[in-house]
């Protein structure tokens, strides 16, 4: 095996960066569905709070990542994201327009 320690520490990191980084994605993404479904604002919360989290595991990511290919790779996670929640944010401002119109 090669690398030193510190390298695969920071791959390890990186790794369960990733894992929680999905878990967060489903969380958020069934907040913004729930919340569209029912236009119950409880559902928000969740996506809130998981949208603070991506952000946060992204930066997270950015920083332990050695390899360019991967950095790359986490641009790109953050560039798709950041597309999702500007989609997100235009469908709950059109079912809040939608729900004061009814």
């Amino acid at each position: 095996m090669t690398g030193t320690p510190v390298c695969w520490t920071k791959m390890f990191k990186s790794f369960l960066s990733f894992k929680d980084f999905k878990e967060d994605l489903m969380i958020e993404s069934d907040g913004i569905r729930g919340y569209l479904l029912s236009g119950d604002s409880i559902y928000l919360t969740d996506y809130d709070m998981a949208r603070k989290r991506l952000h946060q595991r992204i930066e997270e990511l950015m920083k332990t990542t050695v390899d360019n290919d991967a950095k790359q790779i986490v641009t790109e996670l953050r560039n798709l994201h950041t597309n999702f929640e500007d989609i997100s944010d235009s469908a709950i401002k059109f079912k809040i327009t939608n729900n004061e119109a009814s």
